[in-house]
């Protein structure tokens, strides 16, 4: 690195910096701010006059945002971080489609193990049909940790983003394993409204929309604990304990609304935290998924997504 680099931009002659803090203003419009350890980022920011203001905002900008922008720098572009992140399009529309699959092909065989999974306990369970909607917001849910870590500026945003995608397309293809080795059905149990309301048509209309195979493990618990591990290790301030509290909604969802057996919550803590344990947290620490090609990766996830909807379409399954 020069030991006195200048940067030009139109008429005007950019200063060295010193750590974070600015030389150079460009009045009303903003200022450049240099980051020491990253020549090559800079941040344009709304300008202050109050010289000690800038300075305590400028100490909001610690080695979690370095590393945030380092990653946007070595991928070159905003545009290759909206590719990083639209990869969970694909992946949802694959993962839905072959729980579906799965489930249509279970449903023509003659196992059915959810005999040994059932108890009493099961069977003492009300159904709460308000349980609906946190079961239902899963679906969001990926968006909402995309907007969040985003947000939040936390750091290694590339390396997140491709280790939790793989990390999740794993635990896909472990549920899946087990689903067509342990199948498990759990019959519609809703006891019959007589008014039905709109919470008892969204049970209902979840119960016709999708299958009621692939019990064990439950997704819908998996995906939640896992997220909640994930961001346990990368979110160090009480906030993470949302994403815990969140778990907790969706493991009570799944009962509440008679869609899944008590074990099968287990099944999805045991798979989750296999995953963590041997998926994600080796390949966050040692950053192996950033060495590889961009277009390898986004490439992969893309040709799933297609695959998933060509299986479905010659299946003539409606998923």
């Amino acid at each position: 690195m020069e030991t006195n680099p200048r940067f030009h931009l139109g008429l005007f002659t950019f200063n060295p910096y010193r750590g974070c803090y600015p030389r150079f203003h460009l009045g009303l419009v903003g200022e450049i701010i240099y980051l020491k350890q990253m020549p090559s980022i800079f941040i344009l920011a709304p300008s202050a006059t109050n010289l000690s203001y800038q300075r305590r905002r400028l100490n909001c900008y610690k080695p979690e945002l370095t590393s945030t922008l380092t990653d946007m720098s070595k991928n070159n572009s905003l545009f290759h971080l909206i590719l990083e992140i639209s990869v969970v399009f694909p992946l949802m529309i694959a993962h839905r489609i072959f729980y579906e699959l799965i489930g249509k092909y279970n449903s023509q065989g003659e196992r059915d193990y959810g005999y040994l999974l059932f108890s009493g306990w099961d069977s003492m369970i009300p159904d709460v049909p308000v349980f609906i909607i946190p079961y239902l917001s899963a679906w969001l849910y990926p968006f909402v940790i995309i907007a969040v870590y985003i947000y939040s500026r936390l750091p290694s945003v590339v390396n997140f983003f491709r280790t939790i995608y793989f990390s999740f397309f794993i635990l896909m293809l472990v549920c899946y394993s087990i689903y067509l080795l342990f199948p498990v059905f759990v019959p519609v149990q809703l006891s019959p409204s007589a008014t039905p309301g709109f919470l008892d048509s969204l049970v209902l209309w979840t119960y016709n929309s999708t299958t009621t195979w692939n019990a064990f493990p439950s997704a819908h618990v998996a995906i939640p604990y896992f997220v909640w591990l994930v961001m346990k290790t990368v979110v160090k301030d009480i906030s993470r304990w949302i994403y815990f509290i969140y778990f907790l909604l969706i493991s009570l969802s799944v009962v509440f609304i008679k869609i899944h057996y008590l074990a099968d919550i287990l099944g999805g803590i045991i798979v989750a935290q296999v995953i963590y344990s041997y998926c994600f947290l080796p390949l966050w620490q040692s950053q192996y998924l950033l060495k590889k090609p961009l277009w390898i990766l986004v490439g992969f996830y893309y040709s799933l997504g297609l695959i998933a909807v060509f299986l479905c379409q010659i299946s003539g399954y409606k998923c």
